[in-house]
């Protein structure tokens, strides 16, 4: 078979990138049909039952088409000479084996995650199933260290292990081409960067032509933009000029009032991006353009929470529709009545500094989080409120010391979901596996 010396359809490269990223046909028929397909069969078996609607019938018409895909890429590869039919088929059943050693990770990172506290792949849990120091309770422990227990969740939530299994079939179905060199498997990549460097020349020169003939139809540009303005709607350009007028007449409006509260040499100040600041009793609040002065609503402003001597204590996360000069002027306003809380109580504090950690003020409003008002509390106080189980809260607020107990049972477990899903997908061929899985190393792994 002839190798095609230009790359398939873009819309075609894109189906077989994203299926063969997302699992659904194997890393040898992808390189198959980039170096061999044909364009037309391709799209015929790619787009045929595409018209579905979502759900269920959805994903079968998807799964049957990956399947019918992967189907030609074997077609295909059973035609090539031994050693490429060879070097193909390893190169398939690796790719397979790096989906087995991702989807490992995934299904284990999930499972614990749902039996601790949900989420993942499954509902949320309410309480949650860990204990204070954020490790499983012993009956979740138990659960999760489970070969049983493990398996019925891979089973039920792994529902493209069954399709991976089929796509084993076809490989291993491909006729024997005996054995391959280390050259021949360097050849296929060889002769994909040689179809992409053809195709780039072709495209190139594509582009000079056009150019070429470009030059050859208007000579003077300018004058056909020109033409093309002119022939724009009647109006338009009224039209535009008429709303930049009353852009321009707002900010006017709304700067004479804020010079009125604040001084002209503040709303100077705004205007040009520089930080205003406005002193209240006990703390400051800053505030500064973060574009235009016409901008409007969210994000328009950026908001601070200083001490009197400009000390930053955190940021304020303030939701106003108002455009900027209006915003400047509610908080002059809230500041100077004394209703600093008001913002505060309002908007959402963020990026707090150590200091305002230790601020009265920003302590009230940031309100202490679960995890400390439960560890500042002894057993009766706890006893008094009735609290028994952790709350999800907690959780986040100890995410670290969560994250580390997921880790050591990653690598205590991440063998046996390994070996349950190698059994799901490759069958009884345990030896192929552990051979294609040594072959493999990660970062970290020795």
């Amino acid at each position: 078979m002839e190798i095609r010396r230009t790359l398939l359809p873009h819309d075609l490269q894109y189906c077989l990138d994203s299926a063969s990223q997302c699992c659904g046909i194997t890393a040898a028929a992808e390189i198959a049909i980039r170096l061999y397909g044909e364009a037309d069969r391709l799209d015929k078996l790619w787009n045929e039952g595409k018209e579905v609607d979502g759900g269920r019938k959805w994903r079968s018409s998807l799964l049957a088409r990956e399947l019918a895909v992967e189907r030609y890429g074997a077609e295909i590869i059973a035609q090539l000479p031994g050693p490429r039919r060879t070097a193909l088929v390893e190169r398939g059943l690796l790719s397979l084996t790096h989906d087995v050693i991702t989807k490992t990770e995934w299904l284990a990172d999930s499972c614990y995650e749902d039996m601790t506290k949900g989420g993942a792949l499954r509902a949320w849990l309410s309480p949650p199933r860990v204990r204070r120091d954020m490790l499983p309770t012993p009956k979740v422990a138990r659960r999760l260290r489970s070969r049983a227990a493990i398996k019925r969740y891979i089973l039920a939530e792994g529902d493209e292990l069954p399709k991976q299994r089929q796509l084993f079939k076809i490989l291993t179905a491909i006729p024997p081409g005996g054995p391959a060199t280390d050259e021949d498997r360097e050849a296929i990549f060889r002769d994909l960067g040689d179809q992409m460097e053809s195709h780039a020349r072709a495209a190139r020169q594509a582009v000079e032509t056009a150019n070429w003939f470009a030059t050859l139809d208007v000579s003077d540009q300018s004058r056909l933009a020109d033409h093309v303005v002119v022939r724009l709607k009647p109006g338009i350009r009224e039209k535009i000029r008429n709303e930049r007028k009353q852009r321009r007449r707002a900010v006017k409006r709304a700067s004479m009032l804020a010079a009125a509260v604040l001084g002209a040499s503040t709303v100077s100040a705004f205007a040009r991006g520089e930080e205003v600041m406005l002193p209240g009793p006990e703390v400051s609040i800053s505030a500064k353009l973060t574009g235009t002065i016409s901008r409007s609503g969210h994000g328009a402003v950026a908001v601070g929470v200083h001490q009197p001597d400009g000390t930053k204590l955190a940021g304020v996360c303030v939701y106003q529709e108002a455009p900027a000069l209006d915003q400047l002027v509610s908080l002059a306003m809230h500041v100077r009545s004394g209703s600093v809380e008001d913002i505060l109580s309002t908007g959402n504090l963020y990026a707090i500094e150590p200091a305002g950690d230790a601020h009265p003020i920003i302590a009230a409003h940031r309100g202490a989080s679960r995890a400390q008002q439960l560890r500042q509390m002894d057993d009766e106080e706890l006893a008094e409120i009735g609290l028994r189980r952790v709350q999800r809260q907690d959780i986040n607020d100890n995410r670290e010391a969560f994250n580390a107990g997921k880790m050591a049972y990653l690598q205590e477990m991440g063998p046996l979901y390994e070996e349950i899903i190698a059994t799901i997908v490759f069958g009884h061929a345990a030896p192929m596996w552990r051979r294609l899985r040594a072959s493999i190393r990660f970062d970290g792994e020795s």
